[in-house]
């Protein structure tokens, strides 16, 4: 369980991450090139789409490429465990630590955006009357997702 737990979070990261670039990168295209806020908006659309691009594979060839980012890795260590109809083997035991502690890392990464790059970014958009950037909690997120 504590594995599909782990694949529930890094989607909500991911999904949530995209939602924050698009959201942002469609406020930057009313601007004009020099504005301010613009740079500030392009800045979180960047910021976001590089955490996404270290969670999951980014590839056009997708899993045939072969690059494995955290999603693959973790979702390769839990049909390996859901196959095998015993304990998991001290190996994937390890391994799914190693792999907790990288979701937990992008999570204060993730946390650290929303916290500071987005909450100050969004001061500034009120300010000019814009609409606000939207990060969805992790509650949201399971509501509208089921």
């Amino acid at each position: 369980m504590a594995l599909y737990n782990d694949l529930s979070q890094l989607t909500y990261l991911v999904e949530t991450a995209v939602s924050v670039r698009d959201q942002a990168s469609d406020l930057a295209k009313g601007l004009k090139p020099k504005d301010k806020t613009r740079k500030a908006l392009e800045e979180v659309t960047a910021s976001y789409n590089e955490l996404r691009a270290n969670m999951v594979s980014t590839n056009e060839a997708g899993w045939l490429s072969g690059e494995e980012k955290l999603r693959e890795e973790l979702a390769n260590l839990y049909a390996g465990v859901t196959a095998f109809e015993g304990r998991p083997s001290q190996t994937q035991l390890d391994r799914k630590k190693v792999l907790e502690t990288r979701l937990d890392e992008f999570q204060t990464h993730f946390n650290s955006l929303r916290d500071q790059g987005v909450a100050e970014l969004n001061r500034t958009l009120a300010k000019k009357g814009m609409e606000l950037l939207k990060v969805q909690s992790k509650e949201e997120w399971e509501a509208d997702d089921f």
